[in-house]
């Protein structure tokens, strides 16, 4: 009779136990749900992770926010390509930023996958962030450097405006498609031409005398014997300028008249006697 005593009294204990437990169920409720619909339970495990992507595009220059910036996340799973996530909250991707830069969402995949994100801005260079592990923290932060100012090449000439960027090639002559034959280049000067004052005079003075010369080889004898005196005493008062130059031609182009002179003069003299 005791033994059954005890039983009853095991058994309403454990009633009292199961209704306890019962009642402090209902009271604390149904646990909240999770940020954009995700349930609880649903952080990083074994193989699945839900994964904060946030952070803040700023000017590269002066480190100040950027609104309007249009910001797209990716996905990588193993060594596959770089896709959107399939499974990310809040849907809209890509995002744009607002006064203070920032973007933020919530990626579920596998715990090996990398994230990343590419943004894009109105003059600006488009830049993407350095690719990180999909559970690992860190905020995923992109500075846009300015695009260049255009450079603008002067035009010597008054009446043309100048020319922004790079200069265009000359369209080739003969309308479009049509080779242009290739400049040659300029042949440096040779003989007397690449010389300079004195030893050009020099020079070219001889080259005269040559020529005179040569034209003395048609005669024979004693007149082109003449002939090359007189040449080269020509080409000698050359030297000179002014009356000196002038009284030197005329003694170079008496040059054979000699005897003929000397004959006139004597036959004076005769007349006289």
């Amino acid at each position: 009779m005791s033994r059954f005593k005890t039983l009853i009294a095991v058994a309403t204990t454990l009633l009292l136990l199961a209704l306890l437990a019962g009642m402090a169920l209902a009271e604390g409720g149904t646990p909240p749900a999770a940020p954009y619909g995700y349930g609880p339970g649903d952080p990083c495990s074994f193989s699945v992770c839900r994964s904060v992507v946030a952070g803040r595009v700023t000017d590269a220059a002066s480190g100040a926010p950027l609104a309007g910036a249009t910001v797209t996340v990716q996905q990588r799973s193993g060594d596959g390509a770089w896709t959107p996530p399939s499974d990310v909250r809040p849907t809209t991707n890509p995002l744009t930023t607002e006064a203070t830069g920032r973007f933020t969402w919530l990626v579920r995949g596998a715990t090996g996958d990398q994230v990343r994100v590419v943004v894009a801005r109105d003059g600006y260079v488009p830049a993407t962030s350095a690719p990180r592990a999909l559970r690992a923290d860190g905020a995923l932060d992109v500075a846009l450097r300015p695009v260049p100012a255009p450079v603008t090449v002067e035009d010597p000439t008054p009446d043309t405006p100048p020319v922004s960027g790079t200069a265009a090639p000359a369209p080739p002559v003969g309308g479009a498609g049509t080779p242009v034959s290739p400049v040659k280049p300029v042949a440096a000067p040779k003989g007397c031409a690449a010389k300079q004052g004195k030893a050009q005079a020099a020079c070219l003075r001889a080259e005269r005398l040559a020529k005179a010369l040569k034209a003395c080889r048609t005669q024979k004898g004693a007149k082109r014997r003449t002939c090359e005196r007189r040449a080269r005493a020509l080409s000698a008062c050359e030297a000179k300028t002014g009356k000196a130059r002038s009284a030197c031609r005329r003694k170079a182009l008496a040059i054979g008249h000699e005897k003929t002179t000397k004959t006139k003069k004597t036959t004076k003299k005769s007349h006289r006697r």
